[in-house]
């Protein structure tokens, strides 16, 4: 008796459950057990499904045919029975079936996925065939939730030729596919498959109506390059264009193609300040983590961090939480990082977002490649030994004028008053920059002190990043200077930062790290390399001969001739190193990657210290001590 029988055998003895009485068929008439409801919800459901596939065809449109390709789709799809030869002349007899209604069949969900597996496991004439079919419909399939897999599959296997037919297609419409989602992501494989030349052209739609009516236009390579050669009422036709495909992409959150990020860093760098606070409102928030991963992405990002309001950053700052630590590693994302803790004010959100992620990770930081940018960003602010001028200028966008508020003219409709008001807002920032500085607002000012801020952010005491620092140098100091990454981070550590901002020598944890190099380099030679040095491998040589960190310390010892803390505490190093390991013993190094080291303490900042290694270098050189230690430190020696 199935669920709905029992329930229905109870309501039929009304009588007998008014009077109070249980008779032995209303005991009898309990529930079924799980397991029989389950089975008989599955017969239903199988019932349903026979009932569907027995539909008539004519109610259906391509049923019959859909269900018998099912059976060999099942075949071509079995990796264990069928192998390459096989599953391809699958393929070709599956294409045979449907030929002729390759466009009808790809929007449906089964058929498509059909026709995928087609296009993957088929010849590349097959998949010529079904692209020369679909090429009448291409455009309009491309906004179809299920034919638009089937086109990413032949555009990312297409050959040149095929994939000139579909740009000279798709001509026209690429502003319009973007704001498709389905679409948007045909256009970004067909953007990322396509040449230089192509891309100039898919992007030159955004620019100006005349790359789409003319095709021997001279396509410009970027927006500025653009802007730099037209005068300013074809600049402001060129921005209102670039504003009006922009806005819906941004509304939408359709960020994700490579294509729009590269306009997105075009826009932002170009754009008048009025429309890029709107566009940097629509980017602060969740949809930035999914563009920092590239270099347009990260221009995108850093101008987000760098013209935002504080509310702005503020969410932007969030959207980062649980997602640091990854971001630190890449090389683009770690940028946006940098720009974070250079521009945003609110230290203390910085510190729960950004530093508490960071902190467990110290070590591994250090030595990867892109994250120690952000450690030697904070010891070293701006310094181009670590961060190349390419990047600094991602780091460090355009300082930008806000515009002032201004009234649009009254216009007939909607499309005219939102022109007016980008014309008037262009024109607007135009007054102002002529105005003088005394009228101009900068666009996300930061107004904390930049020494002030780092300071905050590295913190004091316990469970701060200044500590965390110096107790990893303390206990892995030498490891660190060998490192190829680590080194460049353990020599801005051993100074206490550009500004000191780690403490100097009375630090116990700076000390202790000073200690513990000096004792490496004071052991014996032998006791390092064994027997045979050069065979030793990278991290085990001694400190004076390992690659990397002769020359870290080359760059510690030569740091004591500039002023200021960090000068006086590498000072304080170089004189510790002279005494406890170099003095009395140059003759080991000479001739070794450690005369380096020997040419640096010639010329470090202490009068005394290069008295003392010039008179001993003297009697060991055939040369005057100052032409020999020019040689091997350049320019830093005089």
């Amino acid at each position: 008796m199935g669920q709905r029988d029992w329930r229905l055998a109870v309501v039929q003895l009304p009588e007998q459950i008014e009077l109070g009485k249980e008779p032995e068929t209303l005991r009898q008439l309990q529930a079924p057990p799980k397991s029989q409801l389950h089975a008989t919800a599955i017969d239903s459901n199988i019932r349903t499904e026979e009932k569907t596939r027995e539909l008539p065809v004519r109610e259906k449109k391509n049923a019959g045919l859909i269900q018998a390709l099912t059976k060999q789709w099942e075949k071509l799809r079995n990796r264990n029975e069928n192998a390459g030869p096989l599953r391809k002349q699958l393929a070709t007899d599956t294409l045979a079936k449907v030929q002729g209604r390759v466009a009808e069949l790809a929007v449906n969900h089964k058929a498509s996925r059909i026709l995928q597996s087609c296009a993957k496991h088929g010849t590349s004439e097959d998949r010529a065939a079904m692209l020369e079919e679909l090429l009448p419909q291409f455009l309009e399939l491309t906004k179809s939730c299920y034919a638009s897999f089937l086109l990413r599959k032949l555009v990312s296997t297409a050959s040149k030729p095929q994939l000139q037919g579909i740009l000279r297609i798709l001509r026209g419409h690429i502003p319009e596919l973007l704001r498709h989602p389905y679409a948007a992501a045909i256009v970004d494989d067909l953007y990322l498959c396509a040449s230089g030349q192509q891309r100039n052209a898919m992007v030159a739609e955004f620019y100006a109506r005349e790359y789409v009516l003319f095709e021997q236009a001279a396509l410009p390579k970027s927006l500025a390059e653009l802007l730099g050669t037209v005068d300013a009422s074809k600049k402001q036709q060129v921005l209102r264009r670039m504003s009006i495909h922009m806005q819906p992409i941004l509304e939408k959150a359709l960020i994700d193609p490579m294509i729009t990020q590269r306009l997105l860093a075009e826009y932002l760098l170009a754009a008048p300040s009025s429309l890029v606070a709107e566009a940097v409102e629509s980017l602060a928030g969740p949809g930035l983590l999914r563009i920092v991963h590239t270099r347009d992405g990260a221009q995108a990002g850093c101008a987000v961090m760098a013209y935002g309001s504080p509310k702005e950053r503020k969410k932007a700052i969030k959207a980062l939480k649980g997602h640091v630590w990854t971001m630190a590693q890449d090389r683009w994302a770690s940028l946006v990082l940098i720009t974070a803790l250079q521009r945003v004010d609110d230290t203390s959100l910085l510190r729960s977002v950004i530093i508490s992620e960071l902190l467990p990770h110290l070590e591994a930081m250090a030595e990867a490649k892109q994250a120690r940018r952000i450690l030697l960003h904070l010891l070293a602010p701006n310094s181009s030994c670590w961060l190349p001028p390419a990047l600094a200028a991602l780091v460090q966008p355009p300082k930008r004028i806000a515009a002032v508020a201004v009234k649009a003219p009254a216009a007939a409709n909607e499309d005219e008053d939102e022109a007016a008001e980008e014309l008037v807002a262009d024109e607007a920032e135009v007054v102002i920059e002529a105005q003088g500085a005394a009228e101009q607002q900068e666009m996300g000012i930061s107004k904390k002190e930049p020494l002030v801020r780092i300071q905050e952010l590295l913190g004091q005491g316990n469970g701060s990043l200044a500590q965390g620092l110096t107790l990893l140098a303390s206990l892995k100091g030498p490891a660190l200077l060998r490192h190829a990454a680590a080194s460049d981070v353990a020599v801005e550590i051993a100074r206490g930062g550009e500004h000191g901002f780690l403490g100097g020598a009375d630090n116990a944890h700076l000390a202790a790290m000073h200690t513990a190099v000096v004792e490496a380099a004071a052991e014996p030679r032998q006791s390092a390399t064994a027997d045979a040095p050069k065979d030793a491998k990278p991290g085990e040589q001694h400190i004076m001969e390992d690659y990397y960190s002769s020359r870290a310390l080359r760059s510690l010892v030569l740091m004591s001739r500039q002023p200021g803390a960090a000068g006086e505490t590498a000072c304080s190093f170089a004189a510790a190193l002279w005494a406890g390991a170099l003095k009395g013993r140059c003759n080991l190094w000479v001739g070794t990657h450690g005369e380096k080291v020997l040419a640096a303490v010639l010329s470090c900042g202490s009068e005394k210290i290069r008295q003392e290694s010039h008179a001993e270098l003297s009697q060991l050189l055939d040369q005057a001590p100052e032409d020999w230690a020019k040689a091997l430190v350049g320019a830093a020696s005089s």
